[in-house]
């Protein structure tokens, strides 16, 4: 377990750092998406075409941003 820690703050941090690029209008999009999902349990397939596609960028952008604080650390 312990060996795994610095991991664990390794991808923490970089998920972190990630957060911190992308615009608010993303990280809104991105929770508001997920939450209507995963909490109220919402079906992918019954979001509005517009929605998915706004998840759809948002998502690519922080995957982005996940690259750049990757290649930062």
């Amino acid at each position: 377990l312990e060996a795994e820690t610095p991991a664990v703050r390794t991808e923490e941090e970089i998920g972190a750092r990630a957060c911190e690029r992308l615009a608010t209008e993303d990280l809104l999009t991105l929770e508001g998406t997920c939450r209507r999902l995963l909490d109220l349990g919402d079906d992918w397939d019954t979001l509005a075409e517009e929605e998915r596609d706004a998840f759809g960028q948002a998502y690519a952008r922080y995957q982005e941003a996940i690259r750049e604080a990757r290649a930062e650390l």
